[in-house]
Parts: structure tokens; C-alpha cells; sequence
């Protein structure tokens, strides 16, 4: 194993005096180094064939394309709250819009007189179902709950949705 290492040291200190005696022997016998040449060459584009000039009736005029919007669509939520029978005053309800495109959510607080009235954009494509719902929790835990489905439609851009929560 030690004859293996040997081999590889003295190996590496022959390359590596070889390398190192030219240079040694050039300074003291006072010969210059020899100089090397850089040869530069410049290109020169050939002549090429003669190219057409383009003009604009080369080109042939690309239409316009329309911007594509997503549709969306307004659900207008309106309603009151009621507890016991009478009107509940700053209820906080939270409406959950969901369409195959999007999802919205709001919370909202009853005004004094239990009403409520939101209107939540939404995106959604022709035919989708858009999916709504209202959840109510009243102060001792109870939760009432409403939810329907539209259908996006072209001509409906605005869906109402009248929901009074009961419990």
C-alpha cells in the first residue's frame, strides 16, 4: 500500500518540476521567452442573393380579437331576521356564494329593525349553477341556516334572493 503512494508522490514531483524546470533553465541562460502570435481574423459577410423588399401588402392585416371578460354575475341577498318572533337587531350573518368559476363570502350585521340588504358580485360562465347560502348563529348557539341554487342565465345578470331567518 505504501509502494502505491510512493509511486503517486514521486509521480506528482516529476510533473510537477517538469513543468516548472523549462522556465528555470530560459531565466538563467538570460534567453527570452518566445513570443507568440494572436492571428485576427475578420469576418466579411458573403453576398447574399438579393432579398424582396417587404412592403406592407406582404403583410396581411390581423383582425382584432375581442377581450375576453369573464362574466359575472350580482346576487342581491335581502331579508330579516327573527327571533321569538320579533325583529333581531345587529344579527351577524355570513353568505357563501359559489359558482365552478369563483367563490365569494361576506359577513354582514342586521340593522335595528332586523333587515338585511347585500349585493355580492360573482364569476360564473352561461349555465353554471351558482350555489348561495346564509348561515344565522343567534347568541345561544342555535344556527339557521338557507341556501339555494341559479343558474347563470344570459339575459338575468342579476339574481335576488329574498331570505328571512326564523328560528
Amino acid at each position: 500500500m505504501t509502494n502505491i503512494f510512493l509511486k503517486m508522490w514521486l509521480g506528482a514531483m516529476l510533473s510537477l518540476l517538469s513543468s516548472l524546470l523549462p522556465l528555470w533553465t530560459l531565466q538563467t541562460k538570460g534567453v527570452p521567452p518566445r513570443q507568440t502570435y494572436l492571428a485576427v481574423a475578420k469576418i466579411i459577410p458573403a453576398p447574399v442573393a438579393s432579398m424582396p423588399t417587404l412592403t406592407k401588402q406582404h403583410f396581411k392585416p390581423v383582425p382584432p380579437q375581442p377581450m375576453v371578460i369573464p362574466p359575472f354575475y350580482v346576487c342581491s341577498f335581502s331579508g330579516k331576521a327573527i327571533l321569538d318572533g320579533q325583529s333581531y337587531a345587529n344579527a351577524k350573518l355570513h353568505i357563501r356564494i359559489t359558482s365552478p368559476v369563483g367563490q365569494e363570502e361576506r359577513d354582514i350585521q342586521t340593522t335595528a329593525d332586523g333587515t338585511y340588504q347585500l349585493s355580492i358580485p360573482i364569476n360564473a360562465s352561461l349555465n353554471d349553477p351558482i350555489d348561495w347560502e346564509i348561515k344565522w348563529e343567534t347568541p345561544d348557539f342555535k344556527t339557521v341556516a338557507r341556501s339555494g341554487r341559479q343558474i347563470a342565465l344570459v339575459d338575468q345578470p342579476l339574481m335576488t334572493v329574498q331570505a328571512s331567518l326564523e328560528l
